[in-house]
């Protein structure tokens, strides 16, 4: 089994995989867990159990081990053979059981009873417990650094001359053989007296116990305590013999210690066991999961791809997967919806493209070609026509398209009045073949044609008109089929109609202008039809000169309004004969921002601001309104200054005749790099050198201008008065305003 590991990667296969090993493993921790803490616990339990049954087992043999010392002790005062008793349940004869025997007067027994430490009246106590027939039990350091353990009764036969009977006992006997023969297997024993001192010890660690039983009166009788010796955990439980009631003295403790590794020894097998079980459990259930990753990542994965390559139009991939399950379903619906999504994203994209192109174009005729070379194209149709109405009384223009046909062919037809009403229905397409022949005579002459539909189109201010399609099968788009030609037909319906307001808006808008241009020279009847002609020369020059046509149209926006600034300027000092006194300069000279002002509010002739309020400026900066110079001025302004004073200059002013048009020429001519841009006027020069006389013939003097005002005037051209005729024509010499 081949496992990527890209696949531990994913988000998905870390979940899957994350759910394998928390499904597996939190069971099995968890009652390993339980079973251990259990285990443990129950361990414990038994071991505190074992401790306090043994040592009170050992604390009562130790205790009737005493008792039979007594009897054995004061039956050696009653004449019985010491040597040849024997005592209850032992095998040991009665000698063994005492190191030695011996007597004590009445005047020896208090230093007998005194134990270093001890205060008098424990003595005294002691001697009026032995007075009253009770027996001492006494525990002290010996000479040999072992402790000594002392018993002493009431001399019971006054023959012996002696009132109290000592012995020491033997500690095998005591203690059972060194500690062996009371003590449970498996266990340390420690023996410590009614001053926790110790008797007997089986290991080292029993001088740290003193510490931890305590032995004030509070005490406990019985109970446990944890030990470490030599490295060492130990397990201690302890009981109180109680001796005080016999023997006059206080309890002796009993300690039995069981190492802490032996109690868990079975915990330790269970740990021993347990991680291999869990790694061995661990590593199935990875591999069962890597099992179940590969078989639910792989096909995701594929997916996943496939889905990347769909995003990118890809619609060739295809997901392969033989899984057996739903995964291998879903590959097969992503490849369907691939291949679907493929042949609508080919259509929608052609069609889409088709509309731009359709509403795009603004002239009719290029509206139906390109609906007819797109629609040929996307629908894979083998006929596209286009019927437009000429007239109401029945004439259209039929353009039809071919497939495999490079040119779209023009016919003229009439129509029936059923073709009409067949053009004239609305908001729905329409299967010729499914009514009589009606409109097919028109595109399907040979009858090659299966399938023939029309969608009508509606045609503003015209009759009607239709987008016919036609193919040699009988089913063109199958379903869809109809609403595709619906909509392309509604595109062509008003891209069409857009063609048609951008017309008449265009119209407008250069009727507008014309009638803006044509109020302004009306205002003075020296200047009819001046900015008609300049706006003609200047486009000349502006062609000349290689302005686009975006430069071009404000170009003749500017021309056609460049005095509409002298709505503001008084007739009289239009007209005005002689030479114009300060005041009317300062009148004539506004009128270039008077008609910037005017035209500022409107954002369609925003750039033709600029040549309306620079077109009185002069290249060497001489000019008005502010002066500009150079480049500094629009390159247009500049153009519209070469145009206007050549037309001044060639027709008749109240102020002087019309000059001739070498003089105008010659005039500009001279003006270059001064008052003109060079480079506009050798465009100019370049047009009169091709055409001979720019725009059109000059314009005659009106009749009832009177002779001498013009040869009045003439004086002023020639430079006597230069200021304000330079002010009205534009040009130094004369120019025209």
């Amino acid at each position: 089994m081949k496992i990527r590991l890209r696949m531990l990667t994913t988000r998905i296969g870390h979940r899957i995989l994350l759910l394998f090993v928390l499904c597996a493993l939190v069971p099995i921790v968890t009652l390993a867990v339980v079973s251990y803490r259990e285990v443990v616990s129950e361990l414990r339990a038994q071991s505190a159990r074992r401790l306090r049954e043994s040592t009170k087992m050992v604390g009562l043999s130790v205790y009737n081990r005493i008792l039979l010392l007594e009897h054995d002790l004061r039956a050696s005062g009653l004449d019985q053979d010491l040597e040849g008793a024997s005592g209850r349940g032992t095998d040991e004869p009665a000698a063994a059981r005492f190191e030695q025997v011996f007597t004590v007067s009445d005047t020896e027994m208090p230093a007998q009873l005194r134990r270093s430490g001890e205060t008098e009246n424990a003595v005294q106590e002691r001697l009026r417990w032995l007075r009253d027939g009770g027996s001492v039990l006494l525990s002290q350091g010996g000479e040999s650094g072992r402790p000594r353990v002392t018993l002493f009764v009431r001399n019971q036969r006054p023959t012996l001359g002696a009132e109290t009977l000592g012995a020491d006992i033997n500690p095998r006997f005591l203690w059972g053989g060194d500690g062996g023969g009371m003590v449970p297997a498996g266990y340390q024993a420690c023996w410590f007296d009614d001053r926790l001192k110790p008797l007997f010890a089986s290991f080292p660690g029993c001088s740290a116990l003193p510490a931890l039983l305590g032995n004030g009166p509070n005490a406990l009788v019985s109970g446990r305590v944890g030990l470490t010796a030599a490295g060492t955990e130990y397990l201690a439980g302890y009981r109180r013999v109680f001796l005080k009631g016999r023997f006059s003295v206080r309890d002796w403790v009993v300690v039995l210690c069981e190492s802490k590794a032996s109690v868990l020894a079975p915990v330790a097998q269970f740990r021993r066991v347990f991680p291999p079980v869990v790694l061995m459990t661990l590593w199935v259930v990875i591999l069962l999961s890597l099992i179940t990753l590969r078989k639910t990542l792989d096909p995701l994965d594929r997916l996943k791809a496939a889905t990347g390559h769909l995003a990118d139009r890809d619609f060739q991939w295809r997901v392969d997967v033989n899984s057996g399950d739903e995964f291998e379903e879903l590959a097969s619906a992503f490849n369907d919806m691939a291949g679907r999504l493929k042949n609508q994203f080919k259509t929608q994209a052609m069609i889409a493209e088709l509309h731009r192109t359709i509403l795009s174009a603004l002239d009719p005729s290029l509206v139906v070609e390109a609906t007819i070379s797109g629609v040929l194209k996307t629908l894979e149709c083998e006929l596209a026509c286009v019927a437009l109405s000429e007239d109401i009384g029945g004439t259209i223009t039929l353009y039809t398209g071919r497939s495999g046909a490079t040119a779209v062919e023009r016919s003229t037809h009439r129509l029936t009045q059923r073709d009409r009403e067949r053009m004239s229905e609305e908001g729905t397409v329409i299967d010729l073949a499914d009514r009589d022949d009606s409109l097919r005579h028109l595109t399907d002459a040979d009858g090659e044609l299966a399938t023939v539909i029309l969608a009508p189109v509606a045609l503003r201010r015209r009759g009607p008109g239709a987008l016919i399609l036609g193919w040699r099968t009988e089913d063109g788009l199958g379903s869809s089929r109809d609403l595709e030609v619906r909509r392309l037909a509604d595109q062509l319906e008003v891209a069409l109609a857009n063609s048609s307001l951008v017309q008449e808006l265009g119209d407008l808008t250069w009727g507008t202008l014309q009638a803006l241009a044509r109020a302004v020279d009306a205002k003075s009847s020296w200047t009819a039809g001046h900015s008609e002609r300049v706006t003609q020369i200047a486009l000349e020059i502006g062609r000349e000169m290689g302005l686009s046509p975006e430069e071009l149209r404000p170009l003749r926006s500017g021309a056609l309004l460049h005095d509409i600034g002298k709505i503001g300027v008084p007739r009289q000092i239009l007209d005005k004969p002689s030479t114009l006194d300060g005041e009317e300069l300062r009148a004539i000279r506004s009128h270039p921002l008077i008609g910037e002002r005017i035209l500022e509010p409107i954002a369609a002739f925003e750039e033709a601001l600029p040549i309306i309020s620079q077109h009185h400026e002069r290249f060497d900066g001489s000019g008005y309104p502010r002066g500009v110079t150079g480049a500094a001025i629009d390159i247009k302004a500049r153009i519209l200054a070469v145009a206007d004073v050549y037309d001044a200059m060639t027709t008749v002013r109240p102020y002087r005749q019309a000059r001739s048009h070498e003089t105008a020429v010659a005039t500009i001519r001279e003006g270059s790099g001064s008052q003109f841009d060079p480079a506009v006027v050798g465009a100019f020069l370049r047009i009169i050198e091709s055409s001979g006389q720019p725009g059109r013939e000059t314009a005659l003097p009106p009749s009832d201008v009177p002779a001498e005002s013009h040869e009045a005037n003439s004086s002023v051209a020639g430079g006597a008065s230069g200021e304000p005729q330079s002010t009205r024509d534009g040009a130094q010499p004369p120019g025209g305003t």
